[in-house]
């Protein structure tokens, strides 16, 4: 899988390249210290995940997100930031995030969060999933909503529960790779990129009391 990394501090993005191309898995294909620059500067099929702190100097994080997107929407963005307020993680999954981590946790957990986004998961620190769980409340879906089938609604509703494609998976008695074909089938359906963004398009819809 191929990376790059949008962070200000040096330090701190030299130790994601390190970190990536150490690993077996990943390899950093750009580090840049603004939006604008990566902005300019990213090429098409140069990479599969940008890497992206918030709190960049100019456009922000969330800015460049939305920006990202239009340009490369085959790319997906890991927010690493400190910020954990929820009007922040919010915007950042609404703009189409792709997983959302906070920098205090081992640094090393990076190359196992990415691992987590090349199986179809949403990796997400344990302080934001709390606020996704708040924001998206598990009530059932009213019939105004069409075209999920029984199956998907339940998997639907474990999503909003905050539980991983795996915990999904032992959960319904089936394997994990249904899970990941009933994600791709809710994705279409809604037209949607991920699980957070399927959860408030469903919410918009009426699914929430």
């Amino acid at each position: 899988m191929k990376v790059v990394v949008i962070e200000d501090n040096e330090a701190t993005r030299l130790r994601w390249v390190r970190l990536l191309n150490d690993s077996t898995d990943f390899t950093c294909t750009g580090e840049y210290s603004s939006a604008e620059i990566a902005l300019r500067r990213i090429r098409p099929g140069q990479c599969d995940v940008a890497v992206v702190d918030l709190q960049l100097p100019g456009m922000s994080g969330v800015e460049f997100i939305r920006a990202l997107a239009r340009r490369f929407p085959e790319v997906h963005c890991l927010v690493m930031t400190v910020m954990d307020d929820r009007s922040t993680v919010l915007e950042a999954l609404r703009e189409g995030a792709a997983g959302y981590l906070l920098k205090r946790g081992d640094p090393k957990d990076l190359i196992a969060r990415l691992g987590e986004l090349s199986t179809h998961e949403f990796p997400l620190s344990p302080a934001i999933g709390q606020i996704v769980r708040d924001q998206l409340s598990a009530a059932p879906i009213p019939p105004g909503i069409p075209r999920l089938t029984s199956a998907e609604e339940e998997v639907v509703r474990l999503l909003a529960d905050g539980l991983s494609n795996k915990e999904i998976a032992a959960r319904r008695g089936v394997e994990e790779f249904t899970v990941r074909d009933q994600l791709s089938s809710i994705y279409r359906k809604l037209d949607v990129g991920n699980r957070v963004a399927a959860l408030a398009k469903l919410r918009r819809l009426g699914w929430r009391d």
